[in-house]
């Protein structure tokens, strides 16, 4: 998933508070930098 982990990386440098980037991309980078996504049918939040 290189252009889901691309798209977060993208993320990460625009957005001071990460509390507030969510993300539909499948990367599995996502709950280790403490973002919320969607899975499906549910909505993943990291605290």
């Amino acid at each position: 998933m290189q252009c889901a982990d691309e798209a977060l990386d993208v993320s990460l440098e625009l957005m001071a508070d990460r509390g507030r980037i969510a993300s539909i991309a499948g990367s599995s980078r996502r709950a280790e930098v403490g973002i919320a996504g969607h899975a499906p049918g549910k909505l993943v939040l990291v605290p």
